[in-house]
């Protein structure tokens, strides 16, 4: 069904041209903790991709919001809600993935969250990125 709904609003987003293109994406869905320790290596990548003129987009989870209030990433942030209680929110976390995977094309895709879920191996699954 997702894939479906998938498909549906790429085609929206391209008619429209709604469709966001950027070079890399960085997926890292977590709590604040992993947000932490992962800091380090997006600001390096980030770095990385600015330096050589490309543009970079960060998915991450709103669980870790307030560390990036305070330390004012210079990178894009979309969020969306890692782990939802109750079956509306989670079909709510499932069109925000939706979402974002039909909003943007990206030369590459680098996945920082590690431990297998169904949210991160659809988004692995379905990603449009070379």
């Amino acid at each position: 069904m997702l894939g479906i709904m998938l498909l549906a609003v790429r085609l929206v987003h391209s008619i429209s041209g709604r469709t966001r293109r950027v070079d890399t994406i960085i997926y890292k869905v977590d709590r604040l903790g992993d947000w932490l320790l992962a800091e380090p290596s997006i600001d390096r990548i980030a770095a990385a991709t600015r330096a050589r003129g490309k543009t970079l987009i960060v998915w991450a989870g709103r669980e870790s919001a307030a560390i990036r209030v305070w330390r004012r990433p210079v990178y894009d942030v979309e969020t969306l809600v890692l782990e939802p209680r109750g079956f509306a929110r989670k079909m709510l976390r499932a069109f925000a993935i939706v979402r974002l995977l039909a909003s943007y094309r990206a030369r590459s895709f680098i996945c920082l969250r590690y431990s297998p879920e169904p949210v991160r191996d659809f988004a692995l699954a379905r990603v449009a990125a070379e």
